[in-house]
């Protein structure tokens, strides 16, 4: 895990990171990280992407229904991670067409890390798994997999929603 190795400036020993943050437009203020911090740490501080909407930061375990952690709960998650294996033919995309009422969306994420972006694709296919929409956007930072496959979904159930459609099978390569 990177360090920081830049000295603490005195002004700022007890600044939080939203100070940091240009809270208008959801960005990092680059010309104070720039002043702050190395260029390394500069980089790895603008590869952080926000949330995409505005939350206060909270701790929580997301293993219990309280949120709290406990060493039991930690036990079970290690236990079960260590325990789960997917068999192949559970990763396989089911590639039947929907019922009729109900739309088929496909969607994915992908990282270009050299770009330190991410991209978004999404199609919505009838039960003839004829094209009914396609959506795409490209992403000012890098996600993790995890993160951009999850933000692939979300996007791809809101643009289904704001079409108008209310069932649907989503699919996903992860």
């Amino acid at each position: 895990m990177p360090q920081v190795q830049s000295p603490c400036v005195e002004s700022m020993a007890d600044a939080k990171v939203k100070v940091l943050i240009k809270e208008d437009i959801r960005q990092w203020d680059h010309g104070l990280i720039e002043g702050l911090f190395t260029p390394k740490e500069v980089e790895l501080i603008k590869s952080i992407p926000f949330s995409r909407c505005e939350v206060e930061d909270t701790l929580f375990w997301p293993f219990t229904s309280s949120g709290v952690y406990t060493s039991k709960s930690g036990y079970r998650f290690l236990n079960a991670e260590e325990h789960t294996m997917w068999d192949e033919e559970q990763r396989e995309l089911d590639k039947r067409p929907p019922n009729l009422d109900v739309i088929k969306i496909n969607c994915d994420g992908v990282i270009f890390k050299e770009q330190k972006k991410s991209f978004i694709g999404v199609v919505i296919r009838d039960s003839n798994s004829s094209v009914m929409a396609l959506m795409s956007k490209l992403l000012s930072q890098q996600y993790t997999p995890l993160e951009i496959e999850a933000l692939a979904a979300s996007t791809a159930l809101e643009f289904a929603a704001e079409l108008g459609f209310s069932q649907a099978v989503l699919e996903t390569d992860s």
